[in-house]
């Protein structure tokens, strides 16, 4: 990964000449011995267990920083709570059950343009129109360094289910918490998105939630 584009123009009514480049920093040489086995393990195991070939794209990031570009959208507010720019990765495996209301939960690895990688731990609560129990795999793409990834978000999702054995696929808007607005409300802030491929049980043939989570990081590298 090369380059990775935000295009959120047709959002609304915006000048295409405005994008903005978020980069990563300068790309100068770094020595991990430590991110360069977990790498080699990765590629060396990914013939045998292609699902290893996602893990190794996410220490790609943090070990070859794409360039990011955003084309934001002046009524879709965005931010960074950790201060870095960037985009951070993450690849996890999710478990999921409700009826009505349910809990959710998901754990893998993740890689920034920061150059940092580690391992996260993601635990909430969805409410909608759900039914049923899913376990499958999640990628996530947030805006921002590993401290915008970590921390509490509310997330818009929708997902598809297909006949037994079931499989679903789906999507969701992820926001955080921004500040109070004047009226006494929360205002949300766009932080990125994700996409999820499951296997489970279903009584409906789809989906749609909002769910708030929290998620801890452990960086294993870190500049």
């Amino acid at each position: 990964m090369k380059e990775f584009t935000l295009d959120l123009q047709r959002m609304t009514v915006v000048d295409p000449n405005k994008g903005i480049p978020v980069l990563p920093g300068p790309r100068r040489a770094v020595s991990s011995t430590d991110r360069d086995l977990i790498d080699g393990a990765l590629g060396f195991g990914k013939p045998f267990n292609p699902g290893l070939g996602g893990a190794q794209e996410v220490v790609g990031v943090s070990k070859s920083p794409p360039t990011v570009i955003v084309r934001p959208s002046p009524t879709v507010p965005m931010f960074s709570r950790g201060g870095k720019t960037g985009l951070t990765v993450a690849l996890g495996v999710t478990l999921s059950a409700g009826l009505v209301g349910g809990v959710s939960l998901a754990a893998g690895v993740y890689g920034s343009t920061t150059r940092e990688f580690g391992v996260f731990g993601t635990g909430g609560f969805v409410v909608g129109v759900v039914s049923g129990g899913a376990l499958g795999n999640e990628l996530t793409f947030i805006f921002g360094g590993p401290g915008d990834f970590s921390g509490v978000f509310v997330a818009i999702a929708a997902s598809i289910s297909f006949p037994i054995p079931v499989f679903s696929g789906g999507a969701s808007l992820i926001f955080s918490p921004g500040p109070m607005t004047p009226g006494g409300f929360v205002s949300l802030v766009f932080m990125g998105f994700s996409f999820r491929a499951s296997v489970g049980f279903s009584a409906l043939p789809f989906s749609a939630t909002i769910e708030w989570t929290n998620t801890a990081i452990k960086p294993l590298i870190k500049l």
